[in-house]
């Protein structure tokens, strides 16, 4: 499931990252100002808030990465549990057939993300409900597309709270190509787009070697782009 989504927001993100920067260079957004005060929150600080500032004040700092980790196995083990195991006739019924179609998942893959702020608390929703039967790799790829865009909202929030217009726009012009390019891929090449990605991931996962060439490019990439600036500084200046 990681590999699919990292591969489904490499091939989204990436023209839209091109659609983005055509946007910011024609000045279509230029006119674009938004800010926000600093007591925008979500509706997960409302709700666990509380919670969390009652942990964090009484327990060592050292203490809450495991004490995080045990809620987040609780919250794992409670939610498996209320999952009941779905039968193929069970699955076959009409309650689970949204299930099925990329429309539905794409748009709860955006809701799921929006109330979260989180793509990775978004896709880790996907493993119980893998587990159990409700939805298989090929049914999640529109559920991570959907994810992918309003995933952007909290980066929105942090922009308006800067106080940055540019910072808005740069924003603003990524989520309008990463929602344009998924949704041309679904009306137009989610066939396509679904057999190309599920057949690179058996193709990664069948080869230890290639696995972990992936994996380390995972951490080698981010590394070369943060230090490009540097190497790249005095030829571009």
């Amino acid at each position: 499931m990681g590999i699919l989504a990292l591969s489904m927001t490499a091939i989204v993100y990436l023209p839209g990252m091109a659609l983005g920067y055509t946007l910011l260079r024609s000045g279509f957004l230029d006119g674009i100002h938004w800010h926000a005060s600093g007591d925008v929150a979500s509706v997960i600080d409302y709700v666990w808030g509380p919670t969390q500032d009652f942990i964090t004040s009484h327990l060592p700092g050292w203490l809450l990465l495991p004490v995080g980790l045990g809620i987040i196995l609780l919250s794992f083990k409670l939610l498996d549990r209320v999952l009941p195991q779905v039968t193929s006739d069970r699955a076959a019924g009409r309650r689970l057939q949204w299930l099925k179609r990329p429309w539905p998942m794409f748009l709860l893959g955006c809701l799921v993300a929006t109330l979260t702020l989180s793509v990775s608390v978004a896709l880790t929703v996907l493993v119980p409900l893998a587990s159990r039967g409700y939805v298989n790799r090929e049914e999640s790829i529109p559920y991570i597309m959907g994810a992918n865009i309003t995933t952007l909202a909290d980066t929105l929030v942090a922009a308006m709270l800067l106080g940055n217009p540019v910072a808005v726009q740069i924003v603003l012009a990524e989520a309008i190509g990463v929602s344009i390019v998924s949704l041309v891929y679904l009306a137009l090449f989610y066939g396509f787009i679904k057999r190309s990605v599920i057949s690179f991931d058996d193709w990664l996962v069948a080869s230890n070697t290639r696995l972990w060439v992936f994996v380390a490019c995972l951490f080698v990439t981010p590394v070369v782009l943060l230090t490009s600036g540097i190497w790249l500084g005095p030829f571009t200046s």
